[in-house]
């Protein structure tokens, strides 16, 4: 099991954030491909890595790349382990999640979130974000 922190991510407002953002960056003249990458600062486009709307009440969560790439091999890694299982615990309380995004790699992530919990599996775990707790999730088998 890994431990450490689950944080929310792709809830409502930081999809807001990230929507005026990209109008904010738009405006000032930034390409439409450069607003939204630097709109991904500021909050979340509710989008996973293969279009999965991360809105909606699937428990959708994202793990570091390290951590899919290592169960999947560094071939075809990516489409591989979308849609794997994840049992992420919170509190005592098990849910078995899916993988539908990614997180930055682990050097890059300096909130010692481990996982990151998109709306669904919010409300799996009846949390309201913003949040940082702790958590382990493996695995599914």
């Amino acid at each position: 099991m890994i431990k450490g922190l689950a944080s929310s991510f792709a809830d409502a407002k930081d999809i807001a954030a990230y929507r005026n953002a990209v109008v904010t960056f738009l405006q000032a003249g930034f390409s439409q491909h450069d607003a939204e990458q630097k709109a991904l600062a500021v909050g979340d486009p509710g989008k996973g890595w293969m279009d999965n709307d991360l809105s909606n009440d699937t428990p959708w969560v994202a793990l570091p790349v390290e951590d899919w790439k290592a169960k999947f091999g560094p071939n075809n890694a990516k489409s591989k382990a979308h849609r794997a299982k994840v049992n992420v615990t919170i509190n005592g309380k098990t849910v078995t999640c899916i993988l539908g995004d990614t997180m930055p790699h682990k050097e890059d992530i300096h909130n010692g979130a481990v996982v990151d919990l998109a709306p669904g599996a919010q409300k799996a775990f009846n949390l309201k974000p913003p949040f940082m707790v702790p958590c382990m999730w493996e695995w599914a088998q």
